[in-house]
């Protein structure tokens, strides 16, 4: 063979080299374009990520503020209503210890169970409502009043079978600690009507 012949036979045809470069071309194209959307996904992930872990601390943060609410809940329906009287229960109920600790709830509705042995700091706290006093019965109607008659003398303020703010109060409490308002809306309103029958 002759350098005529070698050089020929290493000849390209020019179709099948454009052919070569634009795929070439086309595949340099295609690496970019990857390269770009790699980028673009390992943004996306390093976002998905950081949101995972905000997921993470927003339900460890819910989880708090619901055992939070639920220890608030059971310290209210126990009748702690005051902060400080809240502060000492939980501390009380901290110092038991954990393994086989009943709920705060639970701890707090044994307390009130009768015969119940209540912690010395606790007992003040936790002292039963004072009793609504019963309606008092309808004072006697007396009979209507000649006209021109002088009024009836009006009994003082605080005397006689009335409603007294110290009942009201009472029912307060109670409905503030049960729920049940019944008692503070009856007294309500007979001291409503007393007022009424006053002026």
């Amino acid at each position: 063979m002759n350098d005529g012949e070698e050089g020929a036979e290493k000849t390209i045809p020019y179709t099948r080299f454009s052919e070569v470069v634009t795929e070439r071309n086309g595949l340099r194209d295609q690496l970019a374009s990857m390269q770009t959307e790699l980028g673009s996904l390992k943004e996306q992930a390093g976002r998905a990520d950081g949101l995972a872990t905000e997921i993470e601390a927003m339900q460890a943060a819910h989880g708090k503020a619901t055992a939070s609410w639920d220890q608030e809940r059971a310290l209210l329906g126990a009748g702690l209503t005051s902060p400080e009287g809240q502060a000492v229960a939980r501390s009380l109920y901290g110092l038991q210890p954990e393994a086989g600790r009943p709920a705060l709830g639970d701890w707090l509705s044994g307390l009130s169970q009768e015969g119940a042995d209540v912690p010395a700091g606790l007992r003040a706290y936790l002292q039963p409502a004072a009793p609504a006093a019963a309606p008092a019965a309808e004072p006697a109607k007396t009979a209507p009043r000649a006209p021109g008659a002088p009024p009836p003398p009006a009994s003082p303020p605080g005397t006689g079978t009335g409603v007294t703010r110290d009942q009201i109060r009472a029912a307060k409490v109670k409905g503030t600690s049960t729920g049940d308002w019944a008692d503070f809306k009856a007294l309500s309103a007979q001291h409503r009507a007393q007022r009424t029958r006053r002026a």
